[in-house]
């Protein structure tokens, strides 16, 4: 893993970071190794200070248990936008001060696992909660905190969202971001390619504000 303004951290701060839809904690195994290889002297890295996993329609909230067991720490485990709405838990976001924010996305809605011609893109249940992403983004800037650095991946059929316009969708996020103040760039990533034993190829998005100095 690996995120643009990296190198920009001091040796006395590390980012503090928004991890949402958090799944079990992969974005966090993946700072921890981060974390790991940074050399002698360097920033102190990255620390977790909230996060938020919801599997919507689900009795049993099984990854926010697992991720609890892993990590010590309970994420949220509400719907985001009920977070948003929720002036007390949003204080809360706002206490911890954080610097960064990882997210993946639902994929269901531009995933292979649907014909294409069923999913439907940043329209769809799941889709549309990158629009939670951005409005946690503007909360932070409405704070006057903006985040600086994001890191964001999804499936990479996102690319040529939705079949009736393909492009569209990632479109739409860049250039939300972009509207947001943040310098964004993507890349395909394919874990094949790291020693991994099967090709899983995800759309990386890591991203700078541009008032961050």
């Amino acid at each position: 893993m690996s995120c643009i303004g990296a190198n920009r951290t001091t040796s006395s701060r590390a980012h503090r970071v928004l991890e949402l839809f958090a799944g079990v904690g992969g974005f966090r195994v993946g700072l921890e190794a981060a974390k790991r290889q940074l050399p002698p002297g360097a920033s102190s890295g990255y620390k977790v200070v909230w996060a938020n996993q919801w599997e919507p329609g689900a009795t049993k909230q099984n990854a926010a248990r697992v991720y609890e067991a892993r990590w010590g720490d309970a994420p949220v485990n509400r719907n985001l936008f009920d977070v948003l709405g929720d002036a007390e838990e949003m204080a809360r976001v706002h206490a911890v001060a954080p610097t960064m924010l990882v997210a993946g996305f639902p994929c269901q809605d531009y995933s292979v696992a649907k014909p294409a011609s069923q999913s439907a893109g940043i329209e769809g249940k799941k889709g549309v909660l990158w629009w939670a992403i951005h409005a946690l983004l503007q909360a932070r800037i409405d704070a006057g905190q903006p985040l600086e650095v994001l890191l964001l991946e999804n499936v990479d059929r996102l690319l040529a969202s939705p079949v009736a316009c393909p492009g569209r969708d990632s479109a739409v996020i860049l250039g939300s971001l972009q509207a947001l103040g943040y310098a964004a760039a993507w890349q395909v990533v394919n874990a094949a390619d790291y020693g991994y034993p099967q090709r899983r190829r995800r759309a990386v998005s890591h991203a700078a504000s541009r008032s961050w100095s």
